[in-house]
């Protein structure tokens, strides 16, 4: 408890150090969140997460009592955010990270510095910070380059950069519960055609039975007209017309 008492105090009072403030916490917020529902929160950290919190930072915390701020729009996680306040070289400086909700950084904001205003890097130097995680590259002299005539101002920013990338590491996660997006339904698949059922059969009409004489009946006559008959003899002979001489009387 007066570990945690002490802190507090050594972190009140390096902040009420005078420094040239450049931009409110309010603003810096609504700037780096638009829209979003912010919410305070106090985290008191235990000796587990000091340590781990330190090993991945690289750096030791000013205390263990940590306030920090989550945003929300329309009940989705939208981020968080941490103001971190440290020496440049003999005069403080507060930045602000703010992070996105995939765990890299979206912003980081001066709000206060203290040192000469040349000590302070430009805004295109900070805009660099934009989407970095927590990674070997994110080090001065690495991945991050250092600023002449501001060497610990930028050594300064990027060692507040990488604490609250891991505090936000312990505390809240990598990857933050988000409420699922709803999956997009496949599209629609015509419907099977269905074939026209199949009609029965029809049988063929029956058809008449064959003609039968009745051998007891006699047989009905016959409608073709009879051809004279033959003389015997000259069966299968052409007939041939009388000469004109056996006609005569």
């Amino acid at each position: 408890m007066r570990r945690l008492a002490a802190a507090a105090l050594f972190t009140a009072a390096f902040a009420s150090v005078s420094s040239r403030v450049l931009v409110t916490q309010e603003k810096a917020l609504a700037e780096a969140f638009p829209g979003a529902l912010v919410e305070r929160h106090t985290a008191y950290l235990t000796e587990e997460q000091v340590v781990r919190i330190e090993a991945l930072a690289g750096s030791k915390l000013a205390g263990h009592v940590i306030p920090w701020y989550s945003m929300s729009r329309d009940g989705r996680f939208a981020g968080t955010a941490w103001f971190d306040t440290h020496l440049v070289r003999t005069m403080p400086e507060t930045v602000m990270v703010a992070i996105g909700p995939q765990g890299a950084i979206a912003r980081i904001e001066v709000l206060s510095f203290g040192e000469p205003p040349e000590y302070l890097p430009k805004p295109r130097w900070f805009e660099q910070f934009r989407g970095r995680t927590l990674d070997p590259d994110l080090s001065t002299g690495r991945g991050v380059p250092l600023v002449t005539g501001a060497t610990l101002s930028s050594r300064a920013a990027t060692a507040a950069a990488r604490r609250a990338l891991a505090l936000h590491t312990v505390l809240v996660g990598t990857e933050p519960v988000v409420p699922p997006v709803p999956a997009v339904p496949p599209p629609l698949q015509p419907a099977p055609s269905r074939a026209a059922p199949s009609l029965p059969a029809v049988p063929p009409p029956p058809q008449p039975a064959p003609f039968q004489a009745d051998p007891s009946q006699p047989a009905p006559p016959s409608s073709a007209t009879p051809k004279p008959p033959v003389p015997p003899g000259d069966a299968g002979a052409p007939s041939v017309p009388p000469s004109p001489t056996e006609l005569r009387p």
